[in-house]
């Protein structure tokens, strides 16, 4: 799955912080290797065997990072929007676990939920609004740049300890596909006549469940939707 330049400002780093010591030595022996296959294809002398070695550690440098078809079985439906579905976790890994993650949706008829597919991140006067907000401005895709305003300007304002921003993750289209044929049975049927998991969407937003709380404690949850633009 490539990446292009609208996800250059797409990744928190700050995910890293929640993987364990086995997972992150894990992921620096797969990057080890993939330096001494770059350094060896690099210094062949026009060598390219080292070529298929190479590309095998790009791939599973990848993938580690990245939610596939056989994570799918562990993430259940929580709830969902008009344009987002909500699932939340439920297997045993330390990196997810208490997390929730959205996933865009797409309309099934062209003319289903209008805006939804509206990837058109900022409009000429917006961009003028939050020039000073670089990140936010660089953005190409209206979904990377919601949670960017979030994190740049919804933060600083309120405070950390009251905005969860989230992170995005990568998925893989296969990882889509399994969780949509596992939840579309659990969620309502207007909503699964107009829209369905945006398989096209290759990263989904991680968050913290906050409607979790230590034993005991009554819970109350309420979702806040914030205008992006104009408080």
């Amino acid at each position: 799955m490539a990446m292009d330049d609208s996800h250059s400002s797409l990744f928190n780093l700050g995910i890293l912080d929640t993987l364990t010591q086995d997972e992150l030595h894990e992921i620096l022996d797969s990057y080890e290797a993939f330096c001494n296959a770059t350094q060896s294809l690099l210094g062949g002398a026009g060598d390219l065997s080292y070529g298929a070695q190479f590309v095998s550690h790009v791939h599973t440098l990848f993938m580690e990072l990245t939610l596939t078809e056989q994570d799918a079985a562990h993430w259940v439906y929580r709830g969902e929007g008009a344009a987002n579905i909500v699932v939340s976790y439920t297997g045993s890994s330390p990196s997810y676990i208490g997390k929730v993650m959205r996933i865009r949706k797409s309309p099934r008829k062209a003319s289903a939920l209008p805006g939804v597919r509206n990837t058109i991140a900022l409009s000429l006067h917006e961009r003028l609004i939050w020039k000073k907000v670089h990140e936010l401005i660089s953005s190409s895709d209206k979904e990377i740049a919601g949670q960017l305003y979030v994190d740049h300007v919804m933060k600083p304002l309120l405070g950390s300890k009251y905005v969860d921003a989230g992170s995005h993750i990568l998925v893989t289209k296969e990882f889509l596909m399994t969780v949509e044929k596992n939840v579309d049975s659990q969620r309502p049927a207007s909503r699964v006549d107009v829209s369905q998991v945006d398989k096209q969407c290759d990263f989904a937003l991680l968050m913290s469940d906050h409607s979790i709380f230590p034993q005991g404690i009554e819970t109350l949850a309420l979702l806040l939707t914030i205008s992006l633009f104009f408080i």
